[in-house]
């Protein structure tokens, strides 16, 4: 069921990121869109999680949620600058070549006792990932250059400077939900990183509190910045795309509790291929952004080499 669930997951996160931009593109603001957005994750987190009903509080899982949730406030407040600044789909491929992070993290901190094997492919993988994560902004780069405007040139190192830090958030998160993981089997396999013991039960107040504190943090922006209605389009757009992605992560979260053949460092890289690909389609169809198609099949062949065991 794994790989169902990641090329599920996939589908729902280019759909949401391809709302985020259309909501841009129609004049709304990325405050308005993005209190949606965490608003209805939240409602709906507690539809795919049920049980958080009635279960006892757990204050460790909770903790981990917020902390989680911040980080994904913080990264996604500034993919929206980067969306205002450069190409949408490169900007996506940056937050999803953060897939490698988690496993390379994992392997260096935990290593093989706790099934995370850091391989010499591991490694190459991530040197072709970060060539092609090159190839690609250079393309955007020379792009920039060739336009006499000091403005582009300018946007182009503004937006590197947030799609870099985009990209660090994102494979926090990622590294985040793994190694949560782990909390449920420490009594097994102890380590001075799994500081808790934890039943598995405890993990539905994960998400709720994952979605929480960016809600309010966003609400808040918009409430200080803008005191306005939202608009028709933010309604709609920020809603669609806040169900796609609680749905994104309920998905991604069970994909990290299924056993299958597949290395566990390997689970966020096979959910990015699908996203990277998706993103830079719709990039290139919609909005005629100009794709390096070489260094996105090079970001993609880095996460394939990872598999190789």
């Amino acid at each position: 069921m794994t790989p169902v669930y990641l090329l599920s997951s996939a589908c729902f996160a280019s759909l949401a990121n391809f709302f985020f931009r259309r909501n841009l593109e129609k004049g709304g603001t990325s405050n308005a869109f993005l209190s949606l957005y965490f608003f209805v994750s939240l409602l709906l987190s507690f539809l795919f999680n049920s049980a958080v009903i009635g279960s006892p509080f757990s204050p460790v899982m909770a903790i981990l949620g917020c902390i989680a949730g911040f980080l994904n406030f913080m990264m996604l407040t500034l993919t929206a600058k980067s969306f205002e600044l450069g190409p949408p789909g490169l900007t996506l491929t940056f937050q999803n070549a953060s897939c490698i992070f988690p496993g390379l993290i994992l392997c260096l901190f935990f290593g093989r006792s706790f099934g995370f094997f850091l391989t010499p492919w591991l490694i190459i993988g991530f040197i072709f990932i970060i060539l092609g994560l090159y190839l690609s902004s250079r393309t955007y780069g020379k792009l920039s250059s060739e336009i006499s405007s000091e403005s582009s040139k300018t946007h182009f190192g503004k937006w590197l400077l947030c799609v870099i830090p985009v990209m660090l958030l994102q494979g926090l998160i990622l590294t985040l939900f793994q190694w949560r993981v782990l909390l449920f089997s420490c009594d097994e396999n102890m380590h001075w990183l799994i500081p808790w013991s934890c039943r598995e039960e405890e993990d539905v107040w994960f998400i709720p509190a994952f979605f929480l504190v960016p809600t309010l943090s966003q609400l808040f922006l918009f409430w200080k910045n803008e005191r306005r209605k939202f608009s028709f389009s933010e309604m709609m757009y920020g809603s669609t795309a806040g169900g796609l992605n609680c749905v994104c992560t309920v998905l991604l979260l069970l994909a990290t509790k299924t056993e299958g053949v597949m290395k566990k460092e390997m689970l966020f890289p096979l959910f990015t291929i699908s996203v990277i690909l998706l993103c830079n389609i719709w990039s290139k169809k919609i909005y005629n952004e100009k794709v390096n198609w070489i260094g996105i099949l090079f970001c993609i062949f880095g996460v394939l080499i990872g598999l190789i065991q």
